[in-house]
């Protein structure tokens, strides 16, 4: 995928992502990798994922399974494009922000993550359980540091014929990050 937005405009954002998923039958699992580069102003975002799931067959129509991630992060800001209403920019030296908190120049920092998650799905019924960030490392720079929160996903599901056209598929996803949730409802009527 890519996007570009507000194509003329200085620092408009631009945004990057590559998914590759593949079964591996002969392990009753499968392998994805995501990459996804995103820039937007002063600021750049890249993340490179590996993932694996395992399937278990259960009972005479379900399968369980069970997945984790691996999350490399890079974020960057380049404070010398950066202005602030108190600033001083006039002169050709480093910018000078009156703001202690931002850079004067181009600033890295990266950090590992993981993720995890279980699903069960069946010809009735369908729920699971994930979570992200689950190392919750920040990416620290020299005077900020930016925490990803850790947060909760449940889905859970089911799928109801009526008569031989028509089928209900009822589902509730929350999604929480203990401090706030959210939750979602939706009926697919096909």
């Amino acid at each position: 995928v890519f996007r570009k937005q507000w194509v003329n405009l200085a620092g408009s954002p631009t945004s990057q992502h590559l998914n590759v998923h593949a079964p591996l039958p002969f392990l009753s699992s499968g392998i994805g990798l995501s990459f996804q580069n995103d820039e937007l102003g002063p600021t750049q975002y890249q993340s490179f994922q590996l993932a694996y799931n395992y399937r278990l067959p259960v009972g005479r129509t379900g399968t369980l399974s069970v997945g984790a991630s691996g999350v490399w992060r890079q974020s960057g800001l380049d404070g010398s494009v950066i202005r602030t209403p108190d600033g001083n920019y006039s002169d050709n030296n480093l910018p000078v922000h009156n703001d202690d908190l931002l850079p004067i120049d181009l600033v890295n920092s990266s950090a590992i993550d993981a993720t995890a998650g279980i699903y069960y799905q069946s010809e009735v019924f369908e729920a699971g359980f994930s979570a992200i960030n689950l190392l919750s490392q920040p990416l620290e720079f020299a005077t900020l540091s930016v925490q990803p929160e850790r947060a909760y996903f449940f889905v859970a599901g089911a799928n109801f014929d009526i008569g031989s056209a028509w089928s209900l598929h009822p589902t509730v996803l929350v999604n929480s990050a203990v401090i706030q949730t959210q939750t979602d409802i939706s009926v697919l009527l096909r």
